[in-house]
């Protein structure tokens, strides 16, 4: 979900991605906001009881499929930032502190914020029972191992983040691993070796996504490490590492999965909508007018705070919702509830750009000092 920090923005179409470092891609920014935004309005049409109404309804309640178009971007973006580093033992420690100063400090905020609010909704509603999280919830959470520990979930957005950090360390990971097999065998072509690993894991992942194969452990990165592959494979393409059939190949992989399992319609819908993001960068290149819709203000700035907008807006959007709607008389209106959501989603807003000015953009700077020793080529 998370994109490294960069001095100046530049449309995909312009650059040579291969070739280009310090850059940020306004497509990427612009699409990390339309995500953040689906899910905000996702549950926050829930909270405000607005699952209901015809049509509107079904398309505000479907943007939970916000989180697969952040998976892909994770996959082009953290690819991206390590394309060009040395893929050794040491680099793994540096990218994994990096990701944790990029990451943690607003996630444990988020943390602190959601157990003092259900605290003092514990005090002012004591008939709605919400238990606080044990301390090895706490734990568990603050190293994102809730899911594999079978803990409860302090916030349910929380479960991705979990995915998120496991994909970052078994990508670098497994550049390490390469790295290290190719110093011993020096007759292995690691070009290839990464091909062959990338593609049986992606057909792997999708056929489990797509209950072809059992599912092996809950909360194991497995069934949404397509999605992430996915991203991997589309900047490879716009790079011209791979060949343009290379992604086509990948959309129909997951097509044919989807025909060929019994996968329930919410994981066609999810396949669908990172195919889906996947075309919309791949077309990016070659059409400026996504590219330029992208550049709008409102979605890069979206884009930008898009982490913290992400983590906060459960906190105290969907709260200001659900504590609306149980003040107001039973039964309000249509217009009432819209005006709830409304207000809901300019609540998230704010209260996410001011964590990214406080705690976001500081733990960016903090996170820039350390180096991960990129070379070129």
């Amino acid at each position: 979900m998370i994109a490294e920090s960069a001095p100046q923005s530049t449309p995909v179409a312009a650059v040579d991605v291969a070739a280009t470092a310090g850059t940020r891609l306004t497509i990427i920014d612009g699409l990390r906001g339309v995500a953040a935004m689906l899910v905000v309005v996702y549950h926050l049409c829930v909270a405000a009881s607005l699952s209901d109404v015809p049509v509107i309804g079904y398309l505000l309640t479907h943007g939970n499929l916000g989180v697969e178009v952040f998976f892909v971007i994770s996959g082009f973006v953290i690819s991206y930032s390590v394309r060009n580093a040395e893929h050794t033992v040491s680099f793994l420690g540096r990218f994994a502190l990096r990701r944790s100063l990029r990451l943690d400090p607003p996630y444990w905020l988020t943390i602190a914020c959601e157990i003092v609010l259900i605290k003092l909704g514990l005090m002012l509603f004591p008939d709605h029972i919400v238990p606080l999280p044990t301390v090895g919830d706490v734990l568990a959470h603050l190293v994102y191992m809730q899911e594999l520990l079978h803990r409860t979930e302090i916030l349910s957005i929380f479960w991705s983040l979990c995915y998120e950090v496991q994909f970052y360390l078994v990508l670098v990971g497994t550049l390490v691993l390469v790295r290290l097999a190719k110093r011993k065998w020096s007759r292995l072509d690691k070009t290839s070796i990464l091909i062959a690993l990338g593609a049986l894991s992606f057909v792997y992942s999708i056929a489990v996504d797509s209950e072809i194969f059992a599912y092996p452990i809950h909360g194991l990165f497995v069934d949404r490490w397509y999605q992430f592959c996915l991203g991997i494979i589309t900047l490879a393409v716009i790079s011209r590492w791979l060949p343009t059939y290379a992604v086509v190949l990948a959309w129909l992989t997951i097509g044919a999965c989807l025909l060929l399992g019994p996968a329930s319609l919410y994981t066609a819908q999810s396949a669908l909508t990172c195919v889906a993001t996947s075309v919309v960068i791949v077309l990016s290149t070659r059409f400026s007018a996504i590219t330029r819709l992208a550049e709008t203000r409102t979605l890069q700035f979206l884009g930008r705070i898009s982490y913290s907008l992400y983590l906060i807006h459960s906190v105290v959007g969907w709260r200001f919702a659900s504590v609306a709607l149980r003040l107001l008389p039973s039964h309000p209106s249509i217009i009432v509830r819209g005006t709830v959501f409304l207000l809901g989603v300019l609540i998230s807003v704010l209260a996410a750009h001011l964590m990214y000015l406080v705690v976001e953009r500081p733990s960016l700077k903090l996170a820039g000092r350390i180096r991960t020793n990129q070379r070129a080529g």
